[in-house]
């Protein structure tokens, strides 16, 4: 299915409705990623997601769906650094605790499938700044 699947989802409700969209948008892009791994796609998805207006109630939702597609698809991170800049200058809490937490995890997967350059070498290097 792919970017088509993930174009069809209207993000754009509030309360409720959004968090169901949120969770249903990520279970197409895992699913996607599942069946064919590619960081493009995963990119695109969370680049998709930079005009996306989330509800501060679904913050923590989103938020740790940004933080598994980070272990699950590595080559995304930039762009899910870049989105947790952006929402951090809109006023949004940004857990930089787990952000830091991450990258030896996401070291870990990006050597096992042979992506080990793609990542600063530093925790500190993924500070949350907008471009």
């Amino acid at each position: 299915m792919g970017v088509w699947a993930l174009r069809r989802w209207d993000l754009g409700a509030v309360g409720r409705k959004q968090a169901n969209d949120i969770v249903g948008y990520f279970d197409q892009l895992f699913r996607d990623i599942s069946n064919d791994r590619g960081g493009t796609l995963a990119a695109y998805a969370v680049a998709r997601l930079q005009s996306f207006n989330c509800d501060v109630q679904n913050w923590d939702l989103l938020q740790s769906f940004l933080f598994q597609i980070l272990v699950a698809e590595p080559s995304c991170a930039r762009q899910v650094v870049e989105h947790f800049a952006v929402q951090k200058l809109k006023g949004m809490l940004v857990d930089e605790t787990l952000l830091r937490r991450r990258p030896k995890r996401l070291r870990f997967a990006m050597r096992l499938w042979g992506m080990d350059r793609k990542l600063p070498a530093e925790p500190a290097q993924l500070e949350l700044r907008a471009s």
